[in-house]
């Protein structure tokens, strides 16, 4: 992630998921720095309208994170976009 890059490149520091980490850990990228916070334990949660009210895409969602799939994605970072070709949507409301 660019928050890894940043502390790699000894700009600060930065949280990490321990799996996820293991790759820049091993060629000490990165490093461990013990607290007395860490490690700590991690849990996803994911929430949503209800059933009769979400839409559909967050309904493929939620389907879609129960998924083997769902879990080989979040163990496998630097798989999708980098960060300097992500580009978030840009939503314009206008009040009158």
């Amino acid at each position: 992630t660019a928050a890894w890059s940043d502390a790699a490149g000894g700009h600060g520091v930065s949280i990490a998921i321990e799996h996820l980490a293991a790759p820049q850990l091993r060629r000490r990228e990165l490093a461990v720095v013990p607290t007395a916070a860490t490690p700590a334990t991690l849990c996803w949660h994911v929430t949503t309208l209800p059933q009769d009210r979400q839409s559909t895409a967050a309904a493929a969602l939620r389907h879609f994170l129960a998924t083997p799939a769902a879990m080989q994605v979040m163990r496998s970072p630097g798989a999708g976009v980098p960060p300097s070709r992500f580009r978030p949507p840009v939503y314009v409301t206008i009040w009158s």
